[in-house]
């Protein structure tokens, strides 16, 4: 008995084809996994209106700066393991014979290295970057250099040519194949992968990003939640500077109703002083009450602020650091440093002198409310 197994395809491939005269311009199309090379190259000429006497061979863009050149027509999409938005490139032989990219065109793997233009990390600044801060780890262009080294820096700045610069803190290196840079992270197995992880079966189909960008995405979590931190600090310290001045205030007000207690005993007879005496103590209970709830509150925002700038000073040598695999494990610690206790509101107090009779002296003297 002979059993037969048929594989259905649901979802196609989309590819990106760029003609390589006019890169700038990206076509989007969806093919099958097992339609082939060559099939790839008729749908290619007939979207960029080439000619079928015109040679042509194609190149598969698998990295940012590293293209390789298809030269199996009858192999299948999945078979030279293409994933989802992969880039394509068709290239026109020139007429006297040579390619635009160079090499001999014979079937062989030809990298080509393409610069591409790193800007400066300055908000806001558009231009190339020429210098790099080794100890901040930030690119910056001529204009803005000046202003990078006015900036507070415990270690200090240390800037150098960015072309001189060294990348070695951006390097993972393949777990399975030693000394192999993984240019690359398998999205499915949320694993970087090097050159040779690919040409393996267990990654086939599977969807890409590169690494570097990756990096980029990681170190701008870092910086948002090292601002959000740093906006929370500055909201704890304003609320500790509200709470000196209330504590400043609260003390003047009680050091007056003191006052204007004195005085109003002053002006009476000695019989009174007891009741005096019993209201100035009641003005005592409530001071401390009030100044101990101050101080606790402030006791409070003193230590989230020393844990915030804990925190803060972590991701700073997570920042300066160069190592992946701690950046890669970083979790945001940005939501549990969001609470902000709410400010005690004390109960405004004042002395009403009282109709003071020699009857009814304590009744008379005043209150305290």
């Amino acid at each position: 008995m002979f059993v037969k197994h048929c594989k259905v395809e649901i979802y196609l491939m989309p590819l990106k084809l760029q003609d390589s005269r006019k890169q700038q311009e990206i076509h989007h199309i969806n093919m099958s996994r097992v339609d082939t090379i060559g099939s790839l190259e008729l749908v290619m000429r007939d979207l960029f209106d080439i000619p079928d006497d015109v040679e042509v061979r194609l190149w598969n863009k698998y990295m940012s700066n590293t293209y390789e050149q298809l030269n199996k027509r009858e192999q299948t999409l999945q078979e030279a393991g293409f994933y989802s938005g992969q880039i394509m490139i068709i290239e026109i032989r020139n007429k006297d014979g040579t390619w635009p990219r160079g090499g001999t065109g014979e079937g062989k793997k030809d990298e080509v290295r393409a610069q591409e233009l790193v800007l400066c990390d300055n908000p806001g600044c558009k231009k190339p970057a020429k210098l790099h801060c080794a100890q901040c780890k930030e690119k910056t262009c001529s204009g803005c250099a000046g202003s990078h080294l006015l900036k507070k820096s415990k270690k200090g700045h240390n800037m150098v040519e960015y072309k001189d610069k060294t990348q070695q803190g951006d390097i993972l290196y393949c777990t399975t194949h030693e000394h192999e840079k993984c240019e690359l992270y398998c999205e499915q197995c949320e694993i970087p992968v090097c050159l040779k992880c690919l040409s393996g079966k267990s990654h086939k189909g599977h969807d890409y990003t590169e690494t570097s960008a990756l990096f980029d995405l990681k170190r701008t979590c870092v910086i948002k939640d090292r601002d959000s931190i740093k906006n929370h600090i500055q909201q704890l310290k304003e609320q500790k500077e509200v709470l000196d001045t209330n504590l400043k205030e609260t003390k003047e007000k009680y050091k007056n109703l003191v006052t204007e207690v004195g005085v109003r005993k002053e002006g009476i007879l000695k019989a009174v002083e007891r009741a005096a005496n019993n209201k100035v103590q009641k003005i005592e209970d409530l001071k401390t009450l009030d100044i101990n709830q101050i101080q606790a509150q402030k006791e409070k925002l003193e230590q989230q602020i020393a844990k915030a700038n804990a925190v803060l000073e972590s991701q700073e040598g997570l920042l300066k650091g160069h190592s992946p695999s701690e950046l890669f494990s970083f979790e945001s610690k940005a939501s549990d440093l969001k609470d902000i206790p709410e400010m005690i509101v004390l109960k405004e107090h004042s002395f009403k002198k009282g109709l003071l009779s020699t009857e009814v002296i304590e009744g008379g003297f005043g209150e305290i409310d």
